[in-house]
């Protein structure tokens, strides 16, 4: 596939000028780039994108500002979601796999919809992928023949490939069984092992159609008029101007990004946006609250290898708030960690199973020391919930910030259609949506979740 080098410079949107598209799409990420090349097949679109080009900005990380492909935020914690044409498909770690049958069975009840059923998504899954046959010629033993089934992918723009381990007792990570362990057994890997990213949606569009990219351009606002979303104020360069949407703007600005958005142009929660002065649009107390990740922490000895225990519990007390009036000022971001009893009660009970088994024969044979972190001193369970507390980290797949949900879900932000609620020509695609944090890496359920909603907004055009 062509590179994003190779695009040509009408691919770029010119800035500073007012300009008018069939749907406006906020965030060029890994919701974004998806939904918006597959809505300009038939419609005009602009995406609209605070960061560049990944393979430009990357440069020299020793300099300053270095991490220019990143959004870094202040807390006690490392937050660094993607800010590229791509977004966080450009900087993970390539994982791609699929949520259960259970998860998707969970989501279609939470928001009322069979359509997210594992079987009904299914089609949309195979619509974002292509596979890469694995080259057994490479293989170090020839008796490690890969299998796969390759008839769970289709043709679309994102390469899938095995990775260079695939264990033979695994059935699969994309078929709807996560069951096992081990490391995830596809990822995004070209042919010629180079990443496939939400940029190659975006390589394939421009070849195909007339999706014109705004990159190093600030979102400011949602623009609405009698309650619809006509467009938005963007900045570039410290220039103003707007971008009007005749039919719909879609906002795909991530777990952090988009809630904010959304208040900053008066759509959340009336009393924090009175407080802020800005004007209500919407009333929704759902935007920025339903924060999850998932979490590790370590039982370490004294051997070459440490175990990390890996939840996907949620964080039910994490929110998202407004200081500010202003897209260019960080949100609040409290992580909340454990603060829901039955979360702290699973972490607890899976840090004494990782305790557990440092005993056996197994591994208790190669220890070479005691338990060092965190040490024999940490017995009881307020003190094992204490030291999850202070030494978890995040995996970095934050979601449900603006979760998918009924209409008489008092949290929900957008219907199953990723409609916003109280307002009209306004959706969320993103994993902000999700209405809980689904099993493993986020990357291809939000591929499927962009093809799915485009499907839908093009049925009803």
């Amino acid at each position: 596939m062509e590179g994003i080098f190779r695009l040509p410079a009408s691919a770029f949107a010119v800035p500073f000028a007012d300009a008018a598209y069939d749907y406006v799409v906020v965030g060029g990420g890994t919701s974004g780039l998806a939904i918006a090349a597959r809505l300009a097949k038939t419609a005009s679109v602009a995406v609209v994108e605070a960061g560049g080009i990944y393979q430009i900005d990357n440069g020299n990380q020793s300099v300053v500002p270095a991490y220019a492909f990143t959004q870094g935020f202040t807390s006690a914690d490392p937050l660094r979601p993607g800010k590229t044409l791509g977004g966080s498909s450009v900087i993970n770690n390539m994982a791609y796999h699929r949520a259960t049958v259970g998860y998707h069975d969970k989501w279609a009840e939470l928001v009322g919809d069979e359509s997210y059923g594992f079987n009904e998504v299914l089609p949309y899954f195979k619509q974002s992928t292509h596979h890469n046959l694995p080259d057994n010629a490479k293989r170090a033993m020839p008796n490690a023949t890969v299998t796969y089934n390759a008839c769970v992918f289709g043709d679309g723009p994102i390469e899938i490939s095995y990775s260079n381990h695939v264990d033979p007792r695994s059935h699969g990570q994309c078929s709807g069984h996560l069951a096992g362990y081990g490391a995830w057994n596809v990822a995004t890997m070209t042919a010629d092992a180079k990443r496939s990213s939400g940029q190659d949606y975006l390589v394939h569009a421009i070849k195909t159609t007339n999706l014109m990219a705004y990159p190093h351009t600030q979102v400011t606002k949602i623009l609405f008029d009698a309650g619809r979303a006509t467009g938005v104020t963007v900045k570039t360069a410290g220039i103003d101007y707007t971008i009007s949407a005749n039919k719909e703007v879609i906002v795909s600005a991530g777990a952090f990004h988009t809630p904010q958005l959304l208040m900053v142009s008066g759509v959340g929660p009336s009393e924090t946006l009175e407080a802020l002065d800005i004007p209500v649009v919407a009333d929704l107390p759902g935007v920025g609250q339903n924060l999850q990740d998932q979490i590790f922490f370590d039982v370490m000895y004294g051997i070459s290898v440490s175990t990390s225990s890996l939840s996907t519990f949620s964080f039910e007390g994490a929110e998202i708030a407004r200081r500010h009036d202003s897209m260019f000022d960080q949100p609040i971001i409290d992580l909340g960690w454990l603060s829901d009893p039955a979360d702290a009660e699973v972490a607890v009970a899976i840090f004494k199973r990782a305790r557990a088994a440092w005993e056996t024969s197994s591994l208790g044979s190669i220890k070479a020391t005691p338990e060092l972190v965190p040490g024999a001193a940490v017995s009881t369970d307020e003190d094992i919930l204490n030291y999850i507390k202070g030494g978890a980290r995040p995996i970095w797949h934050a979601s449900g910030t603006c979760k998918m949900g009924k209409a008489d879900d008092e949290l929900a932000v957008v219907d199953s259609k990723a409609r916003v609620y109280g307002v009209e020509g306004l959706r969320v695609v993103d994993a902000s949506v999700l209405p809980i944090i689904m099993p493993g890496h986020p990357m291809g359920t939000l591929y499927m979740l962009a093809e799915k909603i485009a499907a839908e907004i093009q049925a009803e055009a």
